[in-house]
């Protein structure tokens, strides 16, 4: 029986649809539009991806210039998605596009592989299927090839771990600690339109949910969110876990673990 692994082996894509809403005539989507204000606009009906998955909706910014581009959703079913697009397409067929905040937008049907190309662009010699990447050759003099999927502050698929090292974990580990605090700060000793408690209670359930981050950093997310009066539980031990990239697998107890290391 196994005890102990790597809870990135055990992290998985959705196999729901996604749809993209995108520009219309070379307009982006409203630059202050939120999550709320998308799912207002799917409407009641449609059944987004469950919570355990992450967020279903991802608003792409342009890197250099932080304008908002195109906004992708994921469903919970291919089903539910080609009911919504159903729906959206007729009435586009015949001119009327829906609009979002006080701009028209295009929806279109599209895959977890479009969505992985757009949140990481500059990941060379990647190709991704059913939203996990793989490596390949460099045919291109001129390219330096793959060399990673992110700077110092962005994200990556932990689905991957052959294509990052403990080191690139911990600097994004870093950089959400850095920005865990900033966030708490910024409820204490400001009111800034759009920083919430419910801003606060998505970012700390990302990190607690976060297959890459270890046990003892769980702990110390689980520390903050305490402090600010969120609860988010880890198991006693993690505090103290030996272990940087290994796990207890789910359902087995803590207790038994103890007993086998004996």
């Amino acid at each position: 029986m196994d005890i102990l692994s790597s809870h990135v082996y055990a992290y998985n894509p959705h196999p729901g649809g996604l749809v993209k809403i995108g520009n219309l005539i070379r307009q982006q989507i409203p630059y202050s539009i939120t999550k709320d204000e998308v799912v207002h606009f799917l409407g009641r009906k449609a059944e987004l991806v469950n919570r355990n998955y992450g967020c279903p909706v991802h608003i792409i910014m342009e890197r250099p210039t932080a304008k908002t581009m195109d906004c992708f959703v994921e469903f919970n079913s291919l089903e539910s998605c080609d009911n919504f697009a159903c729906i959206i397409e007729r009435e586009q067929s015949v001119g009327r596009f829906p609009k979002l905040g006080n701009r028209h937008v295009y929806v279109e049907r599209c895959n977890i592989d479009t969505l992985m190309k757009e949140m990481w662009p500059r990941a060379k010699c990647i190709i991704w299927t059913d939203g996990r990447p793989h490596k390949c050759a460099n045919s291109d003099p001129y390219s330096t090839g793959f060399q990673g999927f992110f700077t110092t502050e962005e994200m990556f698929p932990w689905h991957a771990p052959t294509l990052y090292t403990v080191g690139d974990r911990n600097a994004l580990f870093g950089t959400y600690m850095t920005q865990l605090d900033i966030l708490c700060w910024k409820l204490r000793a400001d009111k800034v339109v759009g920083i919430d408690s419910k801003l606060l209670q998505d970012y700390i359930t990302a990190g607690m949910m976060c297959a890459g981050f270890g046990q003892r950093q769980k702990a110390q997310i689980q520390s903050i969110a305490q402090a600010a009066g969120i609860r988010q539980s880890v198991c006693e031990p993690a505090k103290c876990w030996p272990f940087d990239g290994l796990a207890w697998v789910k359902g087995v107890d803590y207790n038994y673990i103890l007993v086998s290391n004996d």
